[in-house]
């Protein structure tokens, strides 16, 4: 039923983003964030909350509360038992700028470093796609010291947060139903906001459990039990099998936990990331980058054990790839034409790099095990921008990477830093706009032109330069 205060075409619109009865999958968190934000713009909050639960047919459960927002890494500090300093944020990150092929300019990232820990939380909560941690009565993120007030990021987006009400406060969705609730003695969680993102997984998720797999030690020796590790349900299949694939047997259990759950974990392993990742940023428009703090060289560190470890399994025992795959050692690590961030002649593009002998590959279509064979059987790889890229940072040393992009790439220097720290040399090839979008850049489409894909390729396709890969 349409509140009065209510516009007749803004309910039409967030009944037709609500969830539909039996649906399969949850919706969007940007569409329940719309919901949110239009119904607090239109009612006043009880009703807003009121409007919210029929919605998302939520019967029973749901009410809101104030909580104050909290550092993760600074609950860490305080309270962690096995308090780990992955680094100890002293001195400054230099992240280098690339060679640009095209109309682009990236600057280099100059900043602070970041201060990283890991240990054990004891009575904390945790919540399904969301990146907070209820603990000691507030709500921790990882954020430090200028991230959180440095970024424009809408609070709403995460599913556990009702509307921000001030700079270091939420109203809070609480929710007390048995059945939407779990509680696990131990724990590793893998949960959040950005675990459905490719990209996101492999530069957070996944490097939290590689790092929490190095820390953790006895805990995850054989006979010890397998350590329950949380995840989101609904996550590409190829997520599951990376920590699969590094796990080992028998070392962990891996714990699906549905949209709208939460778990009470008495004991949580809790590991901190390498950069800030706000989602979802108002505008990627005039970014204070310098304000992100990526300690890139205690990412790589990992990415290099776990490039070494794929390196060593597969001499023992290569998976099979596709025809065509198996025998290239040249790649294009395409992205499906009809996407956003999408190459206007991908076509075209695509048929240079075929004459050239490069095989075609969209990684979603290939197990994770699979993408890595591929990926470490290639020294020639051409990648356009998006998620699939970052599966690149577990590439073996020596291998000559060209970077297809828009010309909007003011972050870019944190990934072209994390290739040179890994052995992979990295250039881009920018080509003009071909529709930009305005609230994020970052998702327009492109052109590559054909002379400064010329230019690109006589690098990628010569040979090592003395000192180069």
């Amino acid at each position: 039923m349409r509140p009065d205060p209510v516009p007749e075409a803004v309910w039409a619109r967030l009944v037709k983003r609500a969830p539909p009865p039996e649906a399969a999958k949850p919706i969007s968190l940007i569409a329940a964030m719309q919901i949110k934000t239009e119904l607090c713009a239109h009612l006043p909050e009880d009703q807003a909350l009121s409007c919210y639960a029929e919605l998302m047919r939520v019967e029973t459960g749901l009410s809101l509360r104030r909580l104050p927002l909290g550092s993760l890494g600074a609950a860490l500090e305080e309270t962690a038992e096995g308090l780990t300093i992955a680094h100890d944020g002293q001195g400054d990150l230099h992240n280098r700028a690339p060679v640009i092929y095209g109309p682009a300019s990236v600057p280099e990232i100059r900043n602070r470093a970041r201060r990283i820990r890991s240990g054990w939380l004891r009575e904390v909560t945790i919540f399904a796609r969301s990146a907070m941690v209820l603990h000691q009565g507030r709500l921790l993120f990882d954020a430090q010291e200028d991230e959180a007030s440095a970024l424009p990021v809408e609070m709403a987006f995460d599913p556990v947060i009702f509307r921000r009400c001030g700079p270091g406060e939420v109203m809070f969705l609480e929710d007390d139903a048995a059945e939407r609730a779990h509680r696990i003695p131990e724990a590793l969680s893998l949960l959040g906001i950005n675990t459905v993102s490719f990209g996101h997984w492999m530069m957070e998720q996944l490097p939290q459990f590689l790092a929490a797999r190095a820390r953790l030690g006895d805990r995850l020796a054989p006979g010890a039990g397998p350590l329950p590790v949380l995840i989101d349900q609904h996550m590409p299949r190829q997520h599951r099998q990376s920590l699969r694939f590094f796990a080992g047997d028998g070392a962990i259990e891996l714990v699906e936990i549905p949209r709208g759950h939460r778990v009470h974990v008495d004991r949580l392993y809790a590991v901190q990331n390498w950069f800030y990742a706000p989602h979802l940023l108002t505008t990627d428009q005039g970014l204070d980058i310098a304000a992100i703090h990526p300690t890139i060289e205690a990412l790589t560190v990992l990415c290099r054990a776990g490039s070494a470890e794929i390196a060593a399994r597969f001499d023992a025992a290569p998976p099979a790839l596709p025809a065509g795959l198996g025998q290239s050692r040249r790649l294009f690590w395409a992205r499906k034409p009809e996407r956003h961030r999408a190459i206007d002649n991908w076509e075209e593009v695509a048929g240079w790099l075929t004459a050239r002998g490069y095989v075609t590959c969209f990684p979603e279509e290939l197990s994770f095990a699979e993408q890595m064979a591929a990926i470490h059987g290639a020294d020639r790889i051409v990648v356009q921008n998006g998620s699939g890229s970052l599966g690149l940072l577990l590439a073996a040393a020596g291998t000559r990477l060209l970077y297809l992009s828009h010309p909007d790439m003011s972050r870019l220097a944190m990934q072209i830093e994390a290739h040179a720290q890994t052995g992979v040399e990295m250039r881009v090839l920018a080509g003009a706009f071909s529709k930009r979008t305005d609230r994020w850049v970052d998702q327009s489409n492109y052109w590559i032109a054909a002379a400064d894909f010329d230019t690109a390729l006589g690098w990628l396709d010569g040979p090592a330069e003395e000192g180069g890969s």
